[in-house]
């Protein structure tokens, strides 16, 4: 496999980033001769995300695929107690 493998993995609408990041680890995992940092790895698996997400977390820079998988879960987090709190004010 070649780099284009790994920088052609886009999200899909229907599945979550821990999903998405799973298989774009799987199609790194079949590109064993690329040497590339986990701030690399990261920063090809961003541009891959929906655009919602990436918009959202354009001006950022993330050490590795764990550390950019944590800041999107804990922002959906957050989005989800806001929202859950807006309908019990309701």
């Amino acid at each position: 496999m070649k780099f284009t493998n790994l920088t052609s993995v886009k999200q899909q609408v229907d599945e979550s980033v821990p999903e998405y990041i799973q298989r774009f680890l799987d199609v790194r995992s079949w590109c064993y001769n690329l040497s590339l940092s986990d701030r690399r790895l990261a920063e090809l698996a961003s541009q891959g995300l929906l655009s919602s997400i990436k918009e959202r977390f354009f001006s950022q820079e993330f050490e590795s695929l764990a550390h950019l998988m944590h800041k999107i879960l804990a922002h959906e987090s957050w989005l989800q107690e806001a929202k859950e709190e807006q309908i019990l004010e309701s």
